[in-house]
């Protein structure tokens, strides 16, 4: 299982088939909450959801058999302000 990581996120299994796991580090307790984008490489949103969150949380998108296969760009905003972006692939 390869796990690509982007600042304090880190994305499993890469590729991913089903199901994205999404692990977040150490979050300072101001961040509550985030917004989740997956874009296609033409940055077209495909996917879109908000979730709470604490520290060192597992987060897990339980289908995203509906995206094609490819390369996608995960986004994720934490209290609507800082952001991240990581990339991985559909199998």
């Amino acid at each position: 299982m390869e796990e690509q990581r982007g600042g304090q996120l880190a994305i499993y299994p890469n590729p991913v088939q089903k199901e994205l796991n999404l692990r977040f580090g150490r979050l300072g307790k101001k961040m509550k909450s985030a917004r989740i984008r997956i874009y296609d490489q033409q940055r077209r949103i495909k996917l879109e959801l908000k979730a709470g969150l604490s520290s060192n949380e597992l987060l897990i998108l339980e289908d995203v058999s509906d995206l094609e296969a490819g390369a996608y760009i995960l986004e994720i905003r934490y209290n609507n302000r800082k952001k991240r972006e990581i990339e991985f692939i559909k199998a």
